[in-house]
């Protein structure tokens, strides 16, 4: 009789994980993903009926797909195109913290430091000092929205007026970013910089103003600069101006408190100036490009160095939080695992983005309305599908 001895053990362990690692792996089928995710956002627009949308995914190699569905424009009977590109909302936010942390290891710019330190406090920028928490805040609490500001787009007064000078002044008139801090002036904090959470696109226009105090340099050249050109996302644009092209027809509810109309883009021009959205969101992109962006930056191809720890670590952590919050990035723990990225509301569009590290694959979804959409569901199932295939 053999004698089964620890050494016999080893030595046939190692066999059988030789011979797992010989064998070779399932070929990943394209086409057969590109046809299933296709026939899932048909299936998405069918049942929701949205106009239309985009849709990418990006696999772990790198390889991009583009998908389209529906409608750009309802009225034309124009066809949807995987180059049709949209307004991304807050998405842009990814860019804005992006950038401040490159200025932050560069030592142009600290997180930590309070800001009221890059401001002249005794002159041109007083008006900081009436803002909440205005001692202590820092670019930190402002990108994790945890400064305690509140957010102007939220503020009856302030939809209000921007219904107001739309209809006065016509529709090339936007808010500058001064203009819209005047909204967060003299309101009392719910809490203490850093011990809560409240979600703040008026935090993000501050961001903004800092940013370009301590450079001297434009935002979007800043952005365009560091990640736009170099990263080659041409498809990705600011949103800067009304004439935007291959923008698609985006629809919002009739009975919206901007007075926009409902119908919110035609032939590439948009009813209203988008500048005054900025830092808070401030880009026209597609599901392509923005897939690529969120493997660039959550692989930590974006910047030099390793920064991911920096930027999924540094939001809130309080028990009442179910979704954490990093520099311009949600931690979801999302149907099929753990994900991070951000969604993006606009008039007339919504986008939503997720990079899942344990697959290194990014998914993305347009949808050229923005309202009764169920975007966390709609990027889920097309998660799914990638995740099946791979």
């Amino acid at each position: 009789m053999t004698r089964y001895t620890p050494i016999l053990a080893a030595l046939f362990l190692i066999g059988v994980l030789s011979s797992c690692h010989n064998r070779p792996e399932k070929e990943l089928d394209i086409e057969q993903l590109s046809e299933r995710f296709q026939l899932t956002l048909n299936a998405l627009q069918e049942s929701y009926d949205f106009p239309g949308a985009t849709a990418a995914f990006i696999l772990p190699d790198g390889t991009v797909k583009g998908f389209s569905t529906g409608l750009s424009d309802l009225e034309a009977e124009t066809a949807m195109t995987p180059d049709t590109r949209q307004l991304a909302g807050s998405v842009g936010k990814s860019f804005a913290a992006a950038l401040a942390l490159k200025l932050h290891n560069e030592g142009v710019l600290s997180l930590d430091i309070p800001i009221r330190n890059y401001l002249n406090t005794d002159d041109e920028h007083a008006w900081f000092l009436r803002l909440p928490n205005a001692q202590n805040i820092t670019m930190r609490h402002l990108l994790a929205h945890t400064s305690g500001m509140s957010n102007h787009f939220t503020e009856p007064e302030f939809i209000s007026q921007v219904a107001s000078r739309f209809d006065e002044q016509g529709p090339d008139s936007f808010f500058e970013p001064r203009e819209m801090l005047e909204w967060a002036l003299d309101h009392e904090s719910p809490f203490r910089q850093g011990e809560g959470f409240q979600y703040t696109d008026t935090g993000y226009i501050l961001a903004g103003m800092v940013m370009e105090q301590v450079t001297g340099e434009r935002y979007y050249d800043l952005i365009e600069e560091t990640f736009l050109l170099p990263h080659e996302l041409t498809q990705t644009t600011p949103s800067d101006h009304r004439d935007l092209p291959l923008l698609a027809a985006g629809y919002i509810s009739p009975e919206n408190e901007f007075h926009f109309p409902a119908k919110i883009a035609v032939d590439g021009t948009l009813a209203f100036n988008p500048m005054t959205e900025w830092t808070s969101g401030g880009f026209i992109s597609n599901p392509k490009d923005l897939v690529r962006w969120s493997k660039l930056l959550y692989e930590e191809d974006a910047l030099e160095g390793t920064y991911i720890e920096e930027l999924l670590e540094s939001g809130y952590r309080g028990k009442d939080r179910d979704i954490t919050y990093g520099l311009g990035v949600y931690i979801y723990e999302s149907s099929v695992g753990e994900a991070y990225g951000h969604d993006g509301g606009f008039p007339g569009y919504n986008t939503h983005v997720l990079y899942f590290p344990r697959y290194q694959i990014a998914v993305c979804i347009q949808v050229n309305r923005s309202y009764n959409n169920d975007l966390d569901s709609f990027i889920e199932k097309l998660a799914q599908v990638v995740i099946n295939e791979i």
